[in-house]
């Protein structure tokens, strides 16, 4: 993949030049530079869990008009936050997309 279009799986899922979390390079089928924002990662991945239910919680207190409460607790942003609460004990990040993509051990996986 490297040498037909210049990037990885990885690479390809999240690039750091579209606001993604991955860059780098290969030379000689060696990783030569490796580019990792892990910030960026951390608010992509973890941004459905206990700040994500902080604020949407939040925001649909203050909401005054009922309808408009019942939009926002019943969206499906409210939904993925307490499910990634419910199963923080396996898992806080909710991404993993990177290594979702990876051919590296994928014959280890099984595939849903």
């Amino acid at each position: 993949m490297w040498e037909s279009e210049g990037t990885t799986p990885c690479l390809a899922v999240c690039p750091l030049k579209e606001g993604g979390c991955l860059d780098g390079s290969l030379e000689d089928g060696a990783i030569k530079e490796s580019t990792f924002d892990r910030a960026r990662c951390t608010i992509r991945s973890q941004g459905n869990w206990v700040p994500g239910f902080q604020k949407a919680l939040s925001v649909a207190l203050d909401e005054p008009d009922s309808e408009k409460r019942k939009m926002i607790l019943g969206s499906t942003m409210f939904t993925r936050t307490l499910w990634s609460m419910t199963y923080a004990n396996v898992s806080q990040a909710q991404c993993f997309e990177c290594m979702r993509v990876c051919p590296v051990g994928a014959n280890h996986r099984i595939l849903n």
